[in-house]
């Protein structure tokens, strides 16, 4: 008997020490420190200059900024700089969307592109030998890579040709002078 009122007394206590107080709100406690600064938001946009020679096995790859936090989930597209013209007395890059077919002589080859969430490589193939091609086609090649998020999509009122840049930029207001160049490797 003795044992049950001590156990029920224990139990008593135990409730009364976890028994929430109730009564009105008190005042907010002061503003926490700041944290620390959250990924790149996207879409992320840089340009690339790539040489493509039989050393380097017509392969160019960059490394994702490692600020930038990419997704399994997103969009990486990559545009070549096909050639430049002027509109309005200003000069204009025409972008063209990879993976781009270029017709030659004795066949032809392609600029392509893979991503992980890691890296971009960029690279050429085709039918031909590609040791005959002209400078004009290997040397210093821009490219320019757009990392869209995969939640950027409700966003959009309408459908975006992402084989279209200009199209793409407008969509996802990219602004040119954030671009990032970034070396290949």
């Amino acid at each position: 008997m003795k044992r049950f009122a001590l156990l029920s007394a224990l139990i008593l206590g135990v409730a009364f020490v976890f028994q929430s107080c109730r009564g009105p709100e008190g005042l907010p406690g002061p503003q926490g420190p700041e944290g620390p600064a959250g990924p790149e938001i996207l879409p992320a946009v840089f340009d690339v200059s790539a040489t493509f020679t039989a050393a380097n096995q017509y392969r160019q790859s960059i490394t994702m900024p490692s600020k930038l936090e990419v997704y399994d989930t997103d969009v990486v597209m990559v545009y070549l700089n096909y050639d430049v013209t002027t509109i309005g007395g200003k000069e204009a890059k025409i972008w063209r969307a990879l993976p781009l077919v270029v017709p030659v002589n004795t066949g032809f080859f392609q600029y392509n592109f893979d991503f992980t969430q890691y890296d971009v490589e960029f690279f050429l193939e085709g039918t031909i030998d590609l040791t005959t091609l002209d400078n004009t086609w290997t040397k210093d090649q821009l490219f320019r890579v757009v990392v869209i998020p995969a939640d950027k999509a409700p966003e959009r009122k309408a459908a975006v040709d992402l084989s279209n840049y200009e199209e793409v930029a407008k969509a996802y207001g990219i602004d040119e002078a954030k671009v990032v160049k970034l070396e290949a490797r």
